[in-house]
């Protein structure tokens, strides 16, 4: 009879449809003391998620840990409080997500405007800034990628300008990958033609052939603006978000989430995990949040595990906790920043990795001396190619056991030649 000891228990059961399960209260004439579990399962299939007793039939459980896990037969010499039946149904662990934003819900609280053209689209803009006159930033979502991006070329500051001159427009992508501004905004943001971009080709601002950003800006180098310009200060607009990320939570947890993995904040990261302390010091966090350090410019990488500590220090409890960080290698093939290890048709762009091999292995050295965790969103061949890459070096330099567990999200396009390194190197 084996024991599976759990710190906090929360199960999914997934009932068909059409069959009731039978709950048995204890008799009248049971005295408490015989109470040895708060509840029995039992006549079900239970998925253990342990390698020496995959399936159980029942289990029982006492002060939300299990006592008990086998058979139908050893769980009769138990008394619990309540007991269910389930009758040949079956019974999963928790379930856990590993790649989710659920802290960036409604943190923007963007205007929405839409257009099936162009024309339409601008329209939309214009009625939406009329309409809000006291924004100081029209804060607008979302314009679609297929509609204004063709071979390496985006959207332009002068197609904005023409229809609101005087007002500060920051208008986000459908994709959440790009972002176009006009010429008032880019001045505000002390964006010019002598401004670095953070990783040319990937986060960057779009130049005319004079160096002049254009108004189109990519990944990190609009990401890294939100925070100084956006972060929420007002009272109510927190308390908005807050409300709204306990909701979500609340709605995962109820569908049987136990645990996720939040893969970063654009550059929210303080105020994000800071509610979500909030939520775990008021009782309101209803499930383990696993927070992470984003890294989406080259700059940032430096400076990631330091923050990780400081978010343990200043955010971590019980439940909220920080052990990975989260770098984005490349973007998106819609705006030609995902890297690939061909160039596009037609432009001719070349996407470099956010990191080279060399400063990704070094991170990596780092994550393991710190016992840390990397996630790594990855869409072309050459991001995953240089990710394995640097997994390899990384290995070879510290000649032992690895401590990073190295997760890959999105591979769009893998090499063949790097499906069976990513098994070779367990990543």
């Amino acid at each position: 009879m084996a024991l599976m000891k759990m710190s906090r228990l929360i199960i999914l059961l997934t009932l068909l449809s059409g069959f009731a399960c039978e709950f048995r209260e204890p008799q009248d004439d049971e005295p408490a003391t015989l109470v040895e579990a708060d509840l029995v399962i039992e006549n079900a299939k239970i998925f253990t998620s342990n390698s020496e007793q995959t399936w159980a039939e029942a289990v029982a459980i006492s002060d939300g840990e299990f006592v008990y896990v086998g058979d139908n037969e050893g769980v009769k010499a138990i008394q619990a409080a309540m007991s269910l039946d389930l009758q040949g149904r079956m019974v999963l662990p928790g379930l856990i997500d590993g790649h989710a934003h659920p802290g960036y819900v409604n943190v923007e609280n963007f205007g929405e405007v839409s257009g099936e053209t162009k024309e339409a689209l601008l329209a939309s803009v214009k009625a939406y800034a009329d309409e809000h006159p006291e924004q100081r930033w029209l804060r607008l979502c979302c314009w679609p990628t297929a509609m204004f991006v063709d071979s390496g070329e985006g959207p332009r500051k002068e197609v904005l300008d023409a229809i609101l001159p005087n007002r500060l427009v920051w208008f986000e992508s459908e994709t959440a990958h790009d972002f176009w501004l006009n010429s008032k905004a880019l001045t505000e943001l002390q964006v010019d033609k002598t401004t670095p971009d953070p990783k040319p080709g990937l986060a960057m601002y779009a130049r005319d052939e004079q160096g002049n950003p254009t108004g189109w800006i990519k990944e990190g180098a609009g990401v890294q603006h939100f925070a100084e310009q956006f972060a929420l200060i007002d009272p109510s607009q927190i308390q908005r978000h807050k409300d709204a990320v306990a909701e979500i939570l609340d709605v995962m947890s109820g569908h049987g989430l136990t645990a996720i993995f939040d893969a970063g904040n654009k550059g929210y990261g303080d105020h994000v995990y800071s509610v979500i302390a909030s939520l775990e010091r008021e009782g309101r966090l209803p499930l383990r949040y696993y927070g992470t350090y984003q890294i989406f410019t080259p700059e940032r990488a430096e400076k990631a595990i330091a923050e990780v500590k400081r978010y343990r220090r200043e955010y971590g409890g019980s439940l909220l906790r920080f052990n990975s960080v989260k770098v984005f290698m490349d973007g998106i093939s819609a705006n030609q920043s995902a890297s690939y290890t061909q160039p596009y048709l037609g432009s001719g762009i070349a996407t470099e990795p956010l990191l080279s091999t060399e400063e990704l292995t070094t991170l990596l050295l780092s994550l393991h001396e710190e016992q840390l965790d990397l996630m790594v969103h990855s869409i072309g061949d050459r991001a995953i190619k240089t990710v394995l890459d640097a997994v390899e070096a990384a290995k070879a330099k510290v000649g032992g056991s690895f401590y990073p567990r190295v997760t890959v999200a999105h591979l769009a396009l893998i090499d063949p030649a790097d499906v069976d390194r990513i098994e070779t190197l367990d990543v």
